[in-house]
């Protein structure tokens, strides 16, 4: 959540927006609450997204392939997109970037503070 708020191309992040209903492997009907919905401020197509540590996938890869085509199926056929992002993606350079200048970025400040700064 931190990298989609300095995401200048975000424009709304809603946390767990819905529930998914799925078939699971075992063939019962399971229920699956992926983890937000970004909407874009350029890109009609919002994106459903799911992020976990990819230790999570190993060993359980059955149940979270039978997740995920469900996922995606539920996202286009709404005319979405569907990602997961995992802690190769989210743990970079730009999150450390990101921490050390959010604090900054919502700072308040007077307009003769900012225009002292840019003179």
């Amino acid at each position: 959540m931190l990298l989609l708020q300095f995401d200048p191309t975000v424009d709304v992040y809603t946390p767990q927006p819905l529930t998914v209903g799925y078939r699971g492997i075992d063939g019962n009907m399971h229920r699956y609450t992926p983890d937000g919905l970004i909407e874009w401020r350029s890109d009609p197509r919002p994106t459903l997204v799911e992020i976990k540590y990819r230790e999570a996938f190993r060993g359980d890869w059955r149940r979270w392939r039978c997740l995920t085509r469900a996922l995606v199926n539920f996202a286009e056929h709404r005319g979405w997109r569907f990602a997961i992002f995992t802690e190769q993606e989210i743990r970079t350079p730009f999150l450390e970037n990101v921490r050390f200048l959010l604090p900054y970025k919502q700072r308040f400040s007077t307009p003769e503070t900012e225009e002292w700064i840019l003179n």
